[in-house]
């Protein structure tokens, strides 16, 4: 088939950059500029992610030097990668044969109880918010607990909606993802899950059940297959490889997710499956998929055609 291009809804490789002090240009990392030319076009959700070890207050402060330092990069490399916050952000990026970086913050904790605080992310280019990534907090209850939003994780989610950020349930709980749900639902606004692969094919804690992708996907959502071998399958069992991955997205599609299911593949954030060094092994999928009869059409949509027409429909323009 024809070269394919690729947007993938969540990385920590901003945050793997900062903290390693690595360059963008070339590094051993999973995402690099030199990687991403496997792709005819290459869009990138970065999340910024906050440590564990870090207080709420410091991950707040510690956002803002990321941000900036990723910015920084990507003036440095203006002619091969674009900040982008919209759809035509994104064509502007790829009618110029340039990648489109889009920024998001995993672990909405870094708030503080301060709604504020959202709007100064926003500003700084975030449009996606990963609310949870485990334990409870300010936000409300991860996919390690029961409990679901607190109340002022109720009030970000409909300040999210207000603002122009889509919510992210990756790393909630289940009550926290039927809140998001409930609130999306009621202002018919979409929802994702950035990185998130199928409870009913793994039963692992982070996965995502079946009743929360057919919510998402009506709501017109996506949901990204993770690459993380620990929530694609026991390892203890049988070592997670491209066919393990295969049976995640397989399974979407049973639920009817052709429109809905793309790649979140959790670079430089997770141990992969060995079948996977970096950004561009995300390719032998292609063949996966196509030698499972896949038709080239159905492939596209799930490396791309799906994200591209979520943003289309989410980020018009500003």
């Amino acid at each position: 088939m024809p070269r394919l291009s690729l947007f993938d809804l969540h990385s920590d490789t901003a945050t793997s950059l900062y903290y390693g002090n690595k360059g963008f240009s070339r590094n051993d990392l999973h995402i690099s500029l030199e990687k991403i030319i496997e792709y005819e076009h290459y869009a990138q959700i970065f999340a910024i992610f906050t440590k564990k070890t870090l207080s709420d207050e410091e991950g707040y402060r510690a956002f803002s030097a990321v941000a900036e330092f990723f910015r920084g990069l990507i003036d440095e490399y203006a002619d091969q990668i674009v900040l982008s916050k919209n759809s035509t952000d994104l064509s502007d990026a790829w009618n110029t044969s340039r990648a489109a970086a889009f920024l998001a913050v995993e672990d909405a904790r870094i708030l503080a109880g301060r709604l504020e605080r959202l709007q100064h992310l926003y500003r700084c280019g975030v449009r996606f918010l990963t609310l949870l990534w485990a334990g409870e907090t300010c936000i409300g209850g991860s996919w390690d607990t029961a409990s679901g939003l607190t109340d002022f994780g109720k009030e970000t989610v409909r300040e999210c909606f207000r603002l122009g950020i889509v919510p992210d349930v990756s790393h909630a709980s289940v009550a926290s993802t039927d809140d998001v749900i409930e609130l999306a639902s009621s202002v018919h606004r979409p929802i994702i899950a950035t990185h998130s692969d199928a409870f009913s094919v793994y039963g692992h804690g982070r996965n995502l059940t079946d009743r929360h992708f057919e919510a998402i996907k009506k709501l017109g959502g996506l949901v990204g297959i993770n690459l993380y071998k620990h929530h694609l399958s026991d390892e203890a069992v049988a070592p997670a490889d491209a066919e393990t991955v295969y049976k995640h997205i397989e399974y979407y599609m049973s639920l009817g997710g052709e429109d809905t299911v793309c790649f979140g593949c959790d670079f430089d954030g997770a141990e992969f499956p060995d079948t996977f060094k970096d950004v561009s092994s995300v390719l032998l999928l292609s063949e996966v998929l196509l030698r499972h009869n896949y038709p080239e059409q159905l492939v596209r949509k799930i490396f791309y055609e799906n994200a591209v027409s979520f943003m289309r429909r989410t980020f018009p323009a500003e």
